[in-house]
């Protein structure tokens, strides 16, 4: 059974490219000073000539360009439930607009918002200010010392 594929491109023309679930491909135009025929088959010993082809297309693995997914989700930093009304909500993307717009493979995008600590709200990604982080993992750490759990017990 095949793999999902998307082509995904930017406005430069230069800068498509075909990702996989796990591997990134920039997609180049190549001119061949040979022809290529295509001929459909046929029951005769006639052949009709269909059309000639004179490029063809490489695909040259590439590094997803994940570095727009920070620029992306910095308005909409979640900073705590006082900042939500000054979200604007215009700004709010969802994981399928972030698929289509950002020219990576599924894989590489994952582990882009693992790195940047983003998580879904109301369908909505979005990322984690630091003095949130700091604020939720020093109550986490309070919590554990004060009621004497043993860490190794406790799951992500």
């Amino acid at each position: 059974q095949g793999e999902d594929i998307k082509i995904v491109g930017s406005n430069d023309k230069n800068d498509s490219c075909l990702c996989t679930k796990s591997t990134t491909y920039q997609i180049k135009r190549v001119e061949t000073s040979n022809s290529v025929f295509l001929i459909p088959p046929s029951h005769s010993n006639e052949f009709k000539i269909s059309t000639k082809c004179d490029h063809y297309y490489e695909l040259t693995p590439t590094i997803g360009k994940v570095e727009m997914i920070s620029e992306l989700l910095q308005s909409t930093q979640y900073k705590g439930k006082d900042y939500e009304i000054n979200i604007p909500s215009d700004k709010l993307i969802t994981r399928t607009q972030l698929d289509n717009d950002i020219i990576a493979s599924e894989i590489e995008i994952n582990n882009a918002l693992d790195k940047l600590l983003v998580i879904e709200i109301n369908g909505y990604l979005r990322s984690i200010s630091k003095p949130i982080v700091k604020e939720k993992t020093r109550l986490l750490l309070d919590t554990i010392i004060e009621n004497d759990w043993d860490i190794s017990n406790i799951n992500e």
